[in-house]
């Protein structure tokens, strides 16, 4: 009983800490996938502050099944004394079965929990998407290997191969190393790829020197694998996040200007021509001037746009998805459309 809780009380303690310290980008991506999940699973839930924090922070949809998987049964136990208790302080109607409803307003969420290990698990689950917060951290590189393998798929591996640059570093003795999450297809060690596009518009010939994965160096690295790519060609003070690494081979548009269909989640009165809210779409970041069509767009409205990064264009593509913020204003689009630099 002390053990428990010991390690409740710590958990639930270190939440604030947790929350200063997420990733924006992270949060950006997570919100996109979660408008559109009806099942999620949660691996290493613990006693279900994620849980929490995604209530909390209004991003979860109406219709949702929230699995918490953990392979400590006195955490999952503590969560479910927890989330109805927490629930019903934050005006949610609990019910409690096998599963846990909390419902308030239009929104519906069904908690259920499940004592065991993450790979288990998602061997024959099929998740809309599967949180892990930390919860890398604690496996080894061969465990993390498996685990991948297992995931819902939703990178192309067969496609030409492309990753947005997240983060860069200058390493002595290596130089410049690009850091992020593969995109689609396969990156080789010595493959001639293109960075871009620089501010502008232009793309630059670039190799691969060498490729790290886990901390270990690997001769290629696919889909869905975070990586830092050593490139040849390139200072470290060039590379801006944003950019992104291509075939050699390719042709890409520098994109300043696009279209897309967006929804506004919030704003305290409308968005008109010349709104300046920052993007997030991938791992960029950058301010931009909306015009709706119509002129006006209202709280909850989905609408059209016609959409201007302020500073210099980006690799951009139909069908992505993106978050605009600006304050406490917020909302998710799909570009529609693209316009290439002339």
């Amino acid at each position: 009983m002390t053990r428990t809780y010991s390690q409740e009380r710590y958990l639930s303690a270190k939440r604030t800490v947790d929350d200063r310290s997420l990733d924006q980008h992270v949060l950006d991506e997570l919100e996109l996938v979660l408008a559109g999940s009806t099942e999620i699973v949660e691996v290493g839930a613990g006693i279900g502050t994620m849980l929490q924090r995604l209530l909390d922070w209004d991003l979860l949809p109406d219709r949702v099944t929230y699995m918490l998987v953990d392979v400590d049964a006195d955490s999952i136990d503590a969560a479910r004394e927890r989330i109805p208790s927490w629930a019903s302080a934050e005006g949610y109607t609990v019910t409690e079965d096998d599963a846990i409803t909390l419902a308030r307003g239009e929104q519906e969420v069904t908690v259920e929990t499940a004592v065991t290990d993450a790979s288990t698990y998602l061997a024959t689950a099929t998740p809309d998407l599967v949180i892990g917060a930390a919860f890398l951290d604690l496996l080894e590189s061969a465990e993390i290997d498996e685990l991948f393998e297992r995931l819902p798929k939703t990178a192309g591996e067969d496609g030409d191969f492309r990753m947005y640059i997240d983060r860069t570093y200058s390493v002595t003795g290596v130089g410049a190393v690009a850091s992020g999450t593969i995109m689609s297809g396969t990156v080789e060690a010595g493959d001639e790829l293109l960075l871009g596009p620089m501010g502008d518009g232009s793309f630059r010939e670039v190799e691969v020197r060498s490729i790290e994965m886990h901390y270990h160096r690997v001769d290629e690295a696919k889909a869905g694998r975070i990586v830092g790519i050593a490139l040849k060609g390139v200072e470290e003070r060039e590379i801006e996040r944003g950019m992104a690494l291509l075939p050699r081979e390719s042709d890409p548009d520098p994109i300043r200007e696009f279209s897309a269909e967006v929804m506004v989640l919030n704003h305290p009165t409308s968005i008109d021509d010349g709104y300046e809210p920052v993007v997030h779409v991938e791992t960029i970041s950058e301010a931009a001037v909306f015009y709706p069509d119509g002129g006006t767009l209202l709280p909850g409205d989905t609408g059209t746009a016609r959409i201007r990064f302020k500073f210099r264009p980006y690799l951009i593509e139909e069908g992505q998805r993106f978050v605009f913020r600006e304050g406490r204003s917020k909302g998710v689009g799909t570009v529609t459309g693209v316009e290439p630099e002339k």
